[in-house]
C-alpha cells in the first residue's frame, strides 16, 4: 500500500513538472514566432502594399520617436511646438529608453513595437489559456501566420503598446466579474493603452461599457446595487489613477497641441453626407482589412451566424460567454467605425486582429468538434432582421468584386440598390434553408467532414500569409535609412523640415522639424526663419510645397530645388534655403539625373558630381534611371552626352542601354559599354556621347530612356540633350 502510494505521488510530480516543461517550451516557441519574423530587415522601408492609401507608416513612426530622439542627441525633448511626447507618453517612455541603451536610428525606433508584441504574445498566451484553452492552438497558429500583425508589429505607429495594454485592460476586465478588484487593474491597463494611441477611445467609451451592460444582463445581476457600486468603485478608482495624472501633466500643458493632432484626422475622417458614408463602407473589405485575411472572412460570417442561431434558439443551453460578448462587440464597433470614415488606413485596423482571430479560433475550434444543429427560432422578426443585417455586410464586403471604385463613387445609389438585391436573394435562400432544414429536421455536421475542411482552410490561411510575408522580404528596401544617412554626410548638423523630416533624420544628428497648417508648428510665426531651417524635404502626393508658398513666399523663392527622391508611392523634393533669390529654373538641355522621374536609382551625395548627387543604382536593379519626353520635327536630330560612372560588376554585359519609343513601339536602341571608345573621362565620370537620327515625316513624341540593365553598380550623374536640324547648328 506504502509502496502505492510513493508511486502514485513520484508519477504525480512527474506530470506536473512534464506540465511544466512542456509549458514553458509552448511559451518559448510563442515568442520565438513573435521574435524571428518581426526582426528580418527591422530597418527596412513598411511594405508598400500594406498600405496604398497613407503614407502614414513612413512618417508617422519617427514623428512619434522625435522627442526621444531630441533628448538623447540635443538634450531636450521639445524643440519647438510639436511634440509627440503628448500623443503617445507611453511610447515615447520606452522609445526613449531603447534609444539611451542603444542609440537612435531606424532599427532601434522599431525595436520598440518588436518587443511589445513579443510581450503582447507573452500576455495572449496567459489571456488564451485562462478564457479558451481549448482553442488555443488554433489561435496561435493564426496569430503567429498573420502577415499584417507581423509588419505592425516592426512599424512604430504605437498600435503595439495600444493593443498590449487593451488586450490587457480586457484580460481583468473579464476576471472583475468574478472578482471586483481585477476592475482596477483593468481601469489602469486601459488608461495606459489610451495613453499609448488615443484612437482606442472606442474600445474604452463604447465597447466595454456594452459589453458589460450586457454581461449584467445575462448574469441577471444588473439590480444588484452593493455588487455593482464596488465593481465602479473599484474601475472608478483606476480611472481616476490615469486620469489625473493625463489631465495635468498632459493634457491641460498640450491642448492646442492635441487639438492640432487629432483636428486634422477628423476632418479627413467624417463623411460629410450619407452618401459619402456609404461610398466609404463601400470603398473598404469591411469583415476583414487585408487581403490575407480573406478566408478569416469565411470563419466570422459563420461565428455570427452561430451566435444568432445561439441567441435566438429556444433549444439553446450553451450561453454567450463574457469574452465573446466583448470581442464581438470589439470587433464589430471597430470594423463598422472604421469603415464607414473616409481616412481609414490598414494601420487603425490592426489591433481588431486580436478579437477576429479570438473569434475565428472560438468557431474553428467548435466546427471541429462536429455535432448537430437544430434550431427553434425564438423573436422571429429580429433574429431575421438581424440575419438581413449580416448578410448585407457580407454581401457588400464584396463590392469590389462587382464594382469597380470609380462605379461606386459616381453610381453609389445604383451600387447601393443591386447589392441590396443580390443580399435579398442571399437573405430568401437562408430563409428556406432554415425553416425547411434547421427548424424541421436539423443537421448533423460530421467530424469527419469538418476536421479535412478546417485543415484545408487553414492551409490556405497559411500559404498566403507566409506568401505575402515572403514577397515582402524578397522585395525589402532601405530608402529611409539611405537617405537619412546620406543626409548626414551631405549637411551634417544641417536642420530640415517636413511631414518626412523626422524619419529622414533618423540616422543622422540633423535636426528635424514639422510643420503643416493647422498641424504642427504653424502658430508659431516665421517659423522657417526662427527655426533657421535650411533644408525643405516635401512631398507630391499631398501638394506639400503649396502651403509652404502661401505661408512664406519670401523663403520659397530662395529654395533652390536639389534632388528628388521616390518613397512609398510618391516622389519627395529636397529644396535647399539659399541667402539669396535663385533664378527660374529653365529647359536648357542640360537635366540632372537627380531631378528626373526615374524608374530604379536613388540620389546619393556625390562630391564629383555636377550637383553634387548621382542617381546611384545596386547591381541587379533594372529599370529606367532617366526618362523625359522629347517632341521631334521631321529633320531633326537628338543628340547629347550622359555622365555615367561605373562601380561593381555582378556579371557580363553592358553598362546602360540608351532607348527612344512610342508606347510599346521601339525606334532605337544602344547599348553603352564600360570601355566604349567614344567614352571620356570627365571628373571620374564617363561622359558617353550619342546621335540620334530618325526618318519620319510628321512631329512625334518619343520615350527617351537611360536604363539600367543591372549588370553594374554605377551612379548617372546628368544629361546633355541637344536638339538639331540635319546639317544646322545645335539647338537646345
Amino acid at each position: 500500500m506504502k509502496k502505492d502510494i510513493i508511486l502514485s505521488q513520484m508519477n504525480e510530480h512527474a506530470t506536473t513538472a512534464g506540465g511544466r516543461q512542456g509549458g514553458w517550451a509552448f511559451l518559448a516557441l510563442v515568442l520565438l514566432l513573435a521574435l524571428v519574423p518581426r526582426a528580418v530587415h527591422l530597418s527596412a522601408d513598411p511594405p508598400v502594399r500594406i498600405s496604398p492609401t497613407s503614407c502614414g507608416d513612413y512618417g508617422d513612426p519617427a514623428s512619434y520617436a522625435a522627442n526621444a530622439r531630441n533628448k538623447v542627441l540635443f538634450g531636450r525633448a521639445k524643440i519647438d511646438d510639436f511634440n509627440g511626447i503628448y500623443a503617445s507618453p507611453v511610447g515615447h517612455l520606452a522609445t526613449y529608453l531603447i534609444f539611451s541603451l542603444f542609440g537612435t536610428g531606424l532599427r532601434q525606433m522599431n525595436l520598440q513595437p518588436l518587443l511589445f508584441s513579443v510581450l503582447l504574445f507573452g500576455l495572449l498566451v496567459f489571456f488564451a489559456r485562462d478564457q479558451f484553452p481549448r482553442a488555443r492552438g488554433i489561435f496561435f497558429f493564426l496569430l503567429a501566420l498573420n502577415y499584417p500583425f507581423i509588419i505592425y508589429g516592426r512599424i512604430a505607429d504605437q498600435i503595439m503598446p495600444m493593443t498590449l495594454f487593451a488586450v490587457l485592460g480586457l484580460f481583468f476586465f473579464l476576471k472583475g466579474w468574478d472578482k471586483p478588484a481585477w476592475f482596477f487593474p483593468s481601469a489602469l491597463a486601459l488608461g495606459l493603452s489610451f495613453m499609448a494611441k488615443g484612437k482606442i477611445v472606442y474600445l474604452l467609451l463604447l465597447v466595454l461599457p456594452l459589453a458589460g451592460l450586457i454581461v449584467l444582463i445575462a448574469r441577471k445581476e444588473i439590480a444588484a446595487l452593493s455588487l455593482n457600486g464596488r465593481r465602479l468603485a473599484w474601475f472608478g478608482g483606476g480611472t481616476l489613477a490615469v486620469f489625473l495624472p493625463w489631465l495635468f501633466f498632459i493634457f491641460l500643458p498640450a491642448r492646442d497641441f492635441l487639438r492640432d493632432f487629432g483636428g486634422i484626422n477628423a476632418a479627413a475622417m467624417f463623411p460629410r453626407t450619407p452618401v459619402n458614408l456609404v461610398q466609404s463602407w463601400l470603398l473598404k473589405p469591411s469583415l476583414t482589412f487585408y487581403w490575407t485575411n480573406g478566408l478569416l472572412s469565411l470563419a466570422l460570417f459563420l461565428y455570427f451566424l452561430s451566435l444568432l442561431l445561439r441567441v435566438f434558439n429556444a433549444k439553446n443551453r450553451r450561453p454567450v460567454s463574457p469574452l465573446e460578448t466583448a470581442c464581438s462587440l470589439w470587433f464589430v464597433i471597430g470594423v463598422v467605425g472604421n469603415s464607414v470614415i473616409s481616412y481609414r488606413p490598414t494601420r487603425h485596423y490592426i489591433e481588431l486582429t486580436v478579437p477576429m482571430i479570438v473569434l475565428a479560433s472560438l468557431f474553428l475550434e467548435q466546427a471541429l468538434r462536429g455535432g448537430r444543429l437544430e434550431f427553434a427560432p425564438r423573436r422571429r422578426p429580429l433574429f431575421y432582421g438581424a440575419l438581413f443585417a449580416l448578410l448585407w455586410v457580407a454581401v457588400s464586403s464584396f463590392s469590389s468584386i462587382v464594382f469597380t471604385d470609380l462605379d461606386i463613387i459616381q453610381h453609389p445609389y445604383r451600387s447601393i440598390l443591386i447589392l441590396t438585391g443580390l443580399c435579398a436573394a442571399a437573405f430568401a435562400a437562408a430563409v428556406v434553408l432554415i425553416e425547411g432544414v434547421l427548424v424541421k429536421k436539423g443537421i448533423a455536421i460530421p467530424r469527419r467532414l469538418a476536421v479535412p475542411v478546417v485543415a484545408v482552410a487553414l492551409s490556405m490561411y497559411a500559404f498566403q500569409n507566409v506568401f505575402e510575408y515572403s514577397r515582402s522580404i524578397r522585395e525589402a528596401t532601405y530608402n529611409l535609412k539611405l537617405i537619412s544617412r546620406d543626409f548626414g554626410r551631405a549637411f551634417p548638423g544641417s536642420v530640415f523640415c517636413g511631414l518626412e523630416a523626422p524619419a529622414i533624420s533618423m540616422e543622422n544628428g540633423n535636426r528635424a522639424h514639422v510643420w503643416f497648417p493647422y498641424f504642427a508648428n504653424w502658430r508659431i510665426p516665421d517659423f522657417l526663419n526662427a527655426m533657421k531651417v535650411r533644408y525643405l524635404f516635401l512631398a507630391d502626393f499631398n501638394r506639400e510645397a503649396l502651403p509652404y508658398w502661401q505661408a512664406f513666399p519670401g523663403v520659397m523663392e530662395r529654395a533652390r530645388w536639389r534632388a528628388r527622391y521616390r518613397l512609398w508611392r510618391s516622389w519627395f523634393d529636397l529644396y535647399e534655403i539659399e541667402s539669396a533669390r535663385v533664378p527660374e529654373e529653365i529647359d536648357s538641355g542640360d537635366h540632372e539625373a537627380e531631378k528626373v522621374d526615374r524608374e530604379v536609382g536613388l540620389p546619393l551625395f556625390d562630391p564629383s558630381a555636377s550637383n553634387q548627387f548621382g542617381v546611384r543604382v545596386e547591381a541587379g536593379a533594372e529599370g529606367a534611371m532617366f526618362q523625359k519626353k522629347i517632341p521631334l520635327k521631321p529633320g531633326e536630330v537628338l543628340e547629347g552626352r550622359l555622365f555615367v560612372k561605373p562601380e561593381k560588376a555582378v556579371r557580363d554585359g553592358p553598362l546602360l542601354l540608351i532607348q527612344l519609343n512610342i508606347g510599346k513601339g521601339l525606334h532605337y536602341r544602344r547599348y553603352v559599354n564600360v570601355y566604349d571608345p567614344e567614352s571620356e573621362v570627365n571628373r571620374g565620370y564617363l561622359a558617353v556621347p550619342f546621335k540620334i537620327a530618325l526618318p519620319r515625316s510628321r512631329e512625334l513624341t518619343y520615350n527617351f530612356k537611360v536604363i539600367a540593365l543591372g549588370n553594374y553598380t554605377l551612379s548617372l550623374d546628368r544629361l546633355e540633350i541637344r536638339i538639331r536640324e540635319t546639317g544646322e547648328p545645335k539647338r537646345t
